[in-house]
């Protein structure tokens, strides 16, 4: 009877070794439940609430007062969470240092984005000699390559001028180049304007003189940098940027003036 007994508890034993030997799943399908709530976790705040984001940016624009903002937080190519206009001006700066490839590898012309918008900046031998603010003819057709690049953008467009600290000649016909830097600009918005068929309204223009160097002036050194044209196409907080950068320029033969191109003397 003994030995019966001894048998009984020997079993028992044997049985419960057994089902602890299982324990292990228990520990694995934890393991498992836990990683699936970590990732649908993860994947619920990947995407972006567009209703919430939109209402975040149309309180920014009103505290701010910067007007209009972008009806959808993505953009016009979809899904991709970048507001159109920051898409636009990149791809209008890749645009540009295409379409300028000769003149910024020459040094001639760079450009920069910047807060306000992106940049063309062009040193003053491009469009005029020395001293003067008649455009030369070979300004023409880098002119009408501006003009193709920006025409179909409603964005605004600055003409700034720009000169080193050399004072102007006694007696000649720009007393300071205060208005040298001035008259140039106007020269450039005219060309734009006349000649390439821009809508005025899109257009200003600004002379600041020598008060804006880019680097120190310095006889044949800095002085060659400052002297300059910056062509600034300001930002504009709206899909239509976005979508005119990427169409087809169909309007230029129609729009430009029958007098347009590079043969025909441009007279201010």
């Amino acid at each position: 009877m003994a030995k019966k007994k001894g048998g009984g508890h020997e079993g028992g034993g044997g049985g419960h070794d057994s089902a602890g030997g299982m324990r292990w799943l228990l520990t694995y399908a934890d393991m498992i439940t836990l990683l699936l709530a970590l990732f649908i976790f993860l994947y619920s705040i990947s995407e972006v609430n567009a209703a919430k984001l939109n209402a975040f940016t149309t309180s920014m624009a009103k505290l701010f007062g910067i007007g209009k903002v972008p009806q959808s937080a993505s953009s016009s190519s979809g899904g991709s969470g970048i507001l159109p206009q920051a898409n636009a001006i990149v791809q209008l700066k890749a645009k540009l240092q295409r379409e300028f490839k000769d003149l910024i590898d020459s040094g001639m012309a760079s450009v920069e984005k910047k807060e306000e918008g992106v940049t063309l900046r062009l040193k003053d031998q491009v469009l005029f000699d020395l001293g003067s603010a008649d455009l030369s003819p070979k300004a023409w057709p880098v002119l009408d390559d501006v003009a193709k690049s920006i025409r179909n953008m409603p964005n605004p467009v600055r003409v700034e001028g720009h000169t080193d600290d050399v004072p102007m000649a006694p007696g000649g016909k720009y007393p300071t180049n205060w208005d040298l830097s001035a008259a140039r600009a106007a020269s450039v918005a005219k060309y734009l304007i006349d000649k390439c068929g821009l809508e005025p309204r899109r257009l200003s223009i600004a002379g600041y003189a020598e008060f804006k160097p880019i680097a120190p002036n310095r006889p044949r050194l800095g002085n060659a940098e400052n002297r300059r044209v910056e062509i600034m196409v300001l930002k504009k907080l709206d899909e239509e940027s976005l979508e005119a950068l990427n169409a087809p320029d169909t309007a230029a033969a129609k729009d430009a003036p029958p007098s347009a191109g590079a043969d025909d003397p441009f007279d201010l």
